[in-house]
């Protein structure tokens, strides 16, 4: 089987992952239907539902979110693999490569957070 990639670039650089390392750590490659929305019952959290969990845990309230800060919030989302998600979402949002999620970059984070589709449990 053929792995597909998504790309993912900024004026910088260019990054190529596998598409199934954003769905669910791969799973199409081993055989189960790949879909990177949530399955089961529950509404979808909105763009400022997702703002709102995400300045929650920024728990040093210095307006940045660092890995660990993402992982707790991919967390009580639901996520299966939270560390992994944080990882992925600052390849996808940290622009200028710090580590951090600063307020520019915070929408950039919500938006490929909400394509992600977590759902209330």
């Amino acid at each position: 089987m053929q792995a597909s990639w998504d790309h993912y670039s900024d004026e910088n650089d260019d990054l190529f992952l596998p598409k199934c390392l954003d769905k669910s750590l791969c799973k199409g490659i081993l055989g189960a239907t790949l879909n990177h929305k949530k399955q089961g019952p529950g509404l979808a959290f909105t763009e400022e539902e997702l703002r709102n969990v995400f300045r929650r845990y920024d728990v040093d309230g210095d307006s940045h979110l660092n890995k660990q800060e993402l992982k707790n919030a991919f967390t009580s989302l639901g996520s299966r693999f939270p560390g992994f998600r944080a990882s992925l979402a600052l390849l996808h949002a940290d622009k200028n490569r710090n580590g951090l999620i600063d307020q520019t970059e915070f929408e950039t984070l919500v938006k490929y957070t909400f394509k992600r589709g977590y759902k209330y449990r």
